[in-house]
């Protein structure tokens, strides 16, 4: 449900990127339970460094429970949020 890719650094010797994306799905959270299958991925993911989420729709209960993980991801750069 969720996808995971690397992305090719341009700079030789720079460990590739760890990217999480379910953006521009247009999908509806209402609360954390809709939620928890997409973000599987991201709750495993040690050290994310992107993030994407954007063109999506997010409850108060799933924007907590997202909140809540993005938080324990220490390594993490870059977000995409929003359109």
């Amino acid at each position: 449900m969720s996808e995971t890719m690397a992305v090719d650094s341009k700079a030789v010797g720079e460990k590739k990127p760890k990217v999480f994306v379910i953006g521009g799905k247009n999908l509806k959270f209402d609360d954390a339970e809709q939620l928890e299958p997409y973000i599987k991925d991201l709750v495993e993911m040690q050290d994310v460094d992107e993030v994407n989420i954007a063109d999506n729709s997010f409850g108060v209960g799933a924007a907590k429970r997202l909140a809540e993980i993005l938080a324990t991801k220490k390594t993490l750069k870059v977000s995409y949020l929003g359109p």
